[in-house]
């Protein structure tokens, strides 16, 4: 062990570490994982954000190194007053950075045994990340800009030292590609002992855009799209399912009514999986609050959206159309979803740092919203498509307005279903056996008329004529 005395510009501070790197090396662990003991030495990168940290202002924040080695920078940022966390995969390495840290300072500092490449999900976010000289190898470019946006607070920063090693241009790609902002680097000049670098000294923050929206607001945006489609969907629907009927289609085409409805049920079902997706991943990213002009629009589209579905869903309980009704839950659900997206923007701006992900939260209840109402209207297009008999008060009210006419002594069949916004009767009624059969027609006629005349919504009326037959005396 040597030890090496480092100007800090407040001050020198003196640091143990081993007395050579290349006495470090172990074939088994290069062989294992390419592993070497660059942690032992106290490259120019460390002393130069070592000489930065130490002059920040720590007192209150948390502080994460990244390859801390022998612990100079984590000395550095203990005498600022931070509480560091150093993190290394040496585990000597972690033990010097305890070390030096007491000997200067006498305060202990944490240490965990940390690959950059296996992050664990519970490393949690700190108000500063520090990291030297860690662009020595291409790979770790991706790498180590993931694990600073997963470990940074939103409103924190990295600061990232390098000399201008190969993976440096690959490390800014990728920043960018996470959300990060690295901007122009300070270029710190180091000479000492005939070493001469130009240290790039990054302060690396969350990028931030006036125009990004929040999650909650991109589910609202996504539910409020697919309404529009499937208002398109369903327009397409009913004016194809008003067609007369022809040779090729002698029923109709009523069913695209319904069918109309079940698309637009897939594509709401489509939404809440992928908005579903995208706000678990949010959950688990830190990103920046929304901006607070994001609720007077959503304010705007909850009113107007729910004037919308009162309007739409009056429009369809009076003509009896499934794709209406279906239209006015699409309004129903924009604005619920906007509600959801209000209350998460709220908490989020109002809780501050920390609650950032209440957005993302209302963004999961959306999709949970979209994804029941998906479901509520497949399963009725698909009833429909399926000739499910209507409820009980539909059979009742035509089985009411036949037996209502002069001559009908018995219902002895009735079916019914649902075809686009009207309703097709099939029904067997029983007369005097005999009744002339132009007698039988006339009545046929009759009953066909009271059930169409008396009970809204029925369109078809066929009308099978049978003989009455009396039921047989119970046996005593």
């Amino acid at each position: 062990m040597r030890e090496t005395a480092v100007p800090l510009g407040v001050g020198t501070v003196t640091i143990a570490h081993p007395a050579s790197a290349d006495e470090l090396i172990s074939e088994v662990e290069f062989e294992l994982d390419g592993r070497l003991p660059y942690w032992a030495d106290l490259w120019p990168s460390a002393r130069v954000l070592a000489a930065h940290v130490v002059t920040l202002a720590g007192e209150g924040r948390r502080l994460l190194e990244l390859g801390c080695g022998a612990g100079l920078v984590a000395t550095a940022a203990a005498m600022a007053g931070f509480e560091v966390t150093a993190t290394d995969y040496y585990l000597d390495a972690c033990a010097f950075a305890r070390l030096n840290a007491w000997r200067t300072t006498g305060r202990v500092i944490a240490t965990q045994l940390l690959d950059w490449r296996h992050l664990p999900d519970d490393t949690g976010r700190w108000d500063v990340v520090v990291a030297s000289d860690v662009l020595y190898e291409l790979p770790y470019a991706s790498v180590v800009a993931g694990v600073l946006a997963r470990t940074m607070q939103p409103d924190g920063c990295a600061i990232v030292a390098d000399p201008g090693r190969i993976a440096l241009d690959a490390f800014l790609a990728a920043c960018r590609a996470a959300g990060l902002d690295a901007g122009a680097p300070a270029m710190i000049p180091y000479d000492v002992d005939g070493q001469k670098q130009q240290i790039r000294l990054f302060t690396i923050r969350r990028a931030v855009t006036l125009t990004a929206p929040a999650p909650a607001v991109i589910a609202d945006a996504f539910e409020s799209m697919f309404d529009i489609l499937g208002s398109f969907v369903i327009w397409g629907g009913l004016q194809i399912s008003s067609r007369s009927p022809n040779e090729s289609y002698p029923f109709g085409f009523g069913r695209a009514e319904a069918l109309a409805s079940a698309v637009v049920a897939l594509m709401l079902l489509g939404a809440a999986v992928g908005i579903g997706i995208e706000a678990v991943r949010e959950i688990v990213t830190p990103h920046h609050a929304p901006a607070p002009f994001t609720l007077v629009v959503l304010v705007a589209v909850i009113v107007i959206k729910a004037l919308l579905a009162r309007r739409v869903n009056a429009i369809g309980a009076h003509t009896g159309s499934s794709a209406v009704k279906a239209d006015a839950v699409h309004h129903w659900s924009d604005a619920v979803t906007s509600s959801a997206a209000f209350i998460g923007i709220s908490v989020a701006l109002w809780k501050g740092p920390g609650y950032e992900s209440a957005d993302d939260w209302g963004a999961l209840v959306a999709a949970t919203v979209i994804l029941y109402n998906g479901v509520r209207l497949l399963a009725e297009a698909t009833r429909e498509l399926m000739d499910r008999t209507p409820d009980m008060g539909v059979l009742d009210a035509i089985a009411a307005a036949a037996r209502a006419v002069d001559r009908v002594l018995d219902i002895e069949k009735l079916k019914v279903r649902k075809v686009g916004a009207g309703y097709w009767v099939e029904i067997h009624v029983q007369a005097d056996p005999a009744m002339p059969l132009v007698d039988a027609h006339a009545l046929g006629g009759a009953v066909k008329y009271a059930v169409r005349d008396r009970v809204p919504g029925v369109e078809t009326v066929l009308v099978h004529m049978e003989p009455f037959e009396p039921a047989p005396p119970a046996l005593e």
